[in-house]
Protein backbone atom coordinates (compact mmCIF):
# COMPACT_ATOMS: atom_id res chain seq x y z
CA UNK A 1 0.00 0.00 0.00
CA UNK A 2 1.86 3.12 -1.13
CA UNK A 3 1.35 5.82 0.97
CA UNK A 4 2.25 9.71 1.01
CA UNK A 5 1.75 12.46 3.40
CA UNK A 6 0.68 15.87 2.46
CA UNK A 7 -0.35 18.65 3.98
CA UNK A 8 -4.13 19.97 4.87
CA UNK A 9 -5.36 23.04 3.15
CA UNK A 10 -9.15 24.34 3.22
CA UNK A 11 -11.08 22.86 0.57
CA UNK A 12 -12.51 25.69 -1.87
CA UNK A 13 -15.93 26.60 -1.49
CA UNK A 14 -17.16 24.59 -4.32
CA UNK A 15 -16.20 21.31 -2.80
CA UNK A 16 -17.13 22.21 1.01
CA UNK A 17 -19.92 19.17 1.69
CA UNK A 18 -19.23 16.91 -1.07
CA UNK A 19 -16.83 14.31 0.38
CA UNK A 20 -13.75 15.10 -1.59
CA UNK A 21 -10.36 15.65 -1.93
CA UNK A 22 -8.50 16.98 -4.02
CA UNK A 23 -4.00 16.46 -4.58
CA UNK A 24 -1.62 17.35 -6.99
CA UNK A 25 -2.12 15.32 -10.62
CA UNK A 26 1.25 13.99 -11.22
CA UNK A 27 1.34 12.84 -7.71
CA UNK A 28 -2.03 11.51 -8.52
CA UNK A 29 -0.10 9.85 -11.69
CA UNK A 30 2.86 9.20 -9.77
CA UNK A 31 0.86 6.85 -6.87
CA UNK A 32 -1.45 5.42 -10.01
CA UNK A 33 -4.59 6.91 -8.19
CA UNK A 34 -7.19 7.22 -10.58
CA UNK A 35 -10.19 10.15 -10.56
CA UNK A 36 -13.12 9.08 -8.13
CA UNK A 37 -11.18 6.49 -6.28
CA UNK A 38 -11.67 5.86 -2.68
CA UNK A 39 -8.48 7.33 -0.44
CA UNK A 40 -8.32 7.27 3.16
CA UNK A 41 -7.22 10.42 4.98
CA UNK A 42 -5.67 9.25 8.14
CA UNK A 43 -4.36 11.87 11.03
CA UNK A 44 -5.35 11.41 14.57
CA UNK A 45 -8.46 8.75 13.16
CA UNK A 46 -9.08 7.29 9.68
CA UNK A 47 -11.77 9.34 7.42
CA UNK A 48 -12.27 8.45 3.53
CA UNK A 49 -12.63 10.82 0.39
CA UNK A 50 -13.41 10.59 -2.56
CA UNK A 51 -10.01 11.75 -5.15
CA UNK A 52 -10.04 14.90 -7.27
CA UNK A 53 -7.24 16.16 -9.07
CA UNK A 54 -5.61 19.41 -7.65
CA UNK A 55 -6.22 22.70 -8.69
CA UNK A 56 -3.24 24.45 -10.94
CA UNK A 57 -2.19 26.94 -8.97
CA UNK A 58 -1.96 24.10 -5.94
CA UNK A 59 0.77 21.99 -8.02
CA UNK A 60 3.79 21.03 -6.53
CA UNK A 61 2.56 22.45 -3.25
CA UNK A 62 2.27 18.83 -1.75
CA UNK A 63 -1.25 19.67 -0.56
CA UNK A 64 -4.47 18.21 0.01
CA UNK A 65 -7.45 20.47 0.09
CA UNK A 66 -10.61 18.84 2.33
CA UNK A 67 -13.53 20.72 3.54
CA UNK A 68 -14.23 20.64 7.60
CA UNK A 69 -16.45 17.30 7.47
CA UNK A 70 -13.20 15.03 6.37
CA UNK A 71 -10.53 17.40 8.37
CA UNK A 72 -12.85 16.66 11.42
CA UNK A 73 -13.97 13.01 11.00
CA UNK A 74 -10.05 12.58 10.24
CA UNK A 75 -9.47 14.80 13.71
CA UNK A 76 -6.99 17.22 12.07
CA UNK A 77 -6.55 21.06 11.35
CA UNK A 78 -5.56 23.24 8.35
CA UNK A 79 -1.49 22.99 8.33
CA UNK A 80 -1.56 19.56 9.80
CA UNK A 81 -0.12 16.83 7.71
CA UNK A 82 -1.58 13.56 6.92
CA UNK A 83 -1.27 10.73 5.32
CA UNK A 84 -3.05 9.33 2.51
CA UNK A 85 -3.79 6.08 0.46
CA UNK A 86 -5.84 4.13 -1.60
CA UNK A 87 -8.92 1.91 0.05
CA UNK A 88 -10.71 -0.73 -1.73
CA UNK A 89 -14.28 0.01 -2.34
CA UNK A 90 -17.26 -2.94 -2.02
CA UNK A 91 -20.85 -2.98 -2.31
CA UNK A 92 -22.87 -2.53 0.79
CA UNK A 93 -26.67 -3.46 1.41
CA UNK A 94 -27.35 0.30 3.18
CA UNK A 95 -26.35 3.23 5.34
CA UNK A 96 -27.76 4.71 8.19
CA UNK A 97 -27.59 8.41 8.92
CA UNK A 98 -28.38 9.74 12.45
CA UNK A 99 -29.11 13.35 12.69
CA UNK A 100 -27.47 14.78 15.67
CA UNK A 101 -29.97 16.63 17.02
CA UNK A 102 -33.90 16.54 16.07
CA UNK A 103 -34.25 17.75 12.72
CA UNK A 104 -37.96 18.18 10.25
CA UNK A 105 -36.98 17.60 6.22
CA UNK A 106 -40.00 17.77 4.26
CA UNK A 107 -39.46 14.33 2.21
CA UNK A 108 -36.23 14.26 3.98
CA UNK A 109 -35.53 10.80 2.85
CA UNK A 110 -35.60 11.46 -0.78
CA UNK A 111 -33.17 14.73 0.13
CA UNK A 112 -31.08 12.75 2.16
CA UNK A 113 -30.82 9.91 -0.85
CA UNK A 114 -30.13 13.21 -3.24
CA UNK A 115 -27.62 14.52 -1.42
CA UNK A 116 -26.05 11.18 -0.78
CA UNK A 117 -25.30 9.80 -3.96
CA UNK A 118 -21.94 9.01 -4.86
CA UNK A 119 -20.59 10.65 -1.57
CA UNK A 120 -18.34 8.05 0.24
CA UNK A 121 -18.61 7.95 3.90
CA UNK A 122 -17.42 5.92 6.80
CA UNK A 123 -18.92 4.07 10.25
CA UNK A 124 -19.03 6.55 12.77
CA UNK A 125 -17.95 9.52 10.47
CA UNK A 126 -20.40 12.61 10.16
CA UNK A 127 -21.10 15.28 7.91
CA UNK A 128 -22.92 18.62 7.79
CA UNK A 129 -25.24 19.69 4.89
CA UNK A 130 -26.61 22.94 4.36
CA UNK A 131 -30.34 23.65 2.95
CA UNK A 132 -32.90 26.10 3.52
CA UNK A 133 -29.68 27.89 4.68
CA UNK A 134 -29.74 25.93 7.95
CA UNK A 135 -27.47 23.46 8.33
CA UNK A 136 -27.72 19.91 9.72
CA UNK A 137 -25.63 17.45 10.81
CA UNK A 138 -25.64 13.75 10.16
CA UNK A 139 -23.36 10.70 11.67
CA UNK A 140 -23.50 6.96 9.89
CA UNK A 141 -23.61 4.33 12.48
CA UNK A 142 -24.23 0.42 12.57
CA UNK A 143 -22.56 -0.35 9.13
CA UNK A 144 -19.13 -0.62 7.16
CA UNK A 145 -17.90 2.99 5.52
CA UNK A 146 -19.71 3.08 2.23
CA UNK A 147 -20.07 5.15 -1.29
CA UNK A 148 -23.51 5.67 -1.90
CA UNK A 149 -24.54 5.19 -5.18
CA UNK A 150 -28.09 4.75 -7.43
CA UNK A 151 -29.91 2.63 -5.15
CA UNK A 152 -26.87 1.17 -4.84
CA UNK A 153 -24.18 1.60 -1.90
CA UNK A 154 -20.22 0.35 -2.00
CA UNK A 155 -18.63 0.24 1.49
CA UNK A 156 -14.37 0.56 2.43
CA UNK A 157 -12.75 -0.13 5.11
CA UNK A 158 -9.85 1.81 5.93
CA UNK A 159 -8.14 0.02 8.61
Amino acid sequence: MEKITLRVVEAKTRDVSRGIARIDSRIMEKLGFAIGEAIAVEGEKKAVAKLWPGYPEDEGKEIIRIDGNTRRNASVGIDDRVAIYKVEAKPARSITLAPTEPLRIVGGENYLAQIMVERIVTRGGCSRDQHCGKKDRFCCHGHPAGRCGDNKHEHTDPS
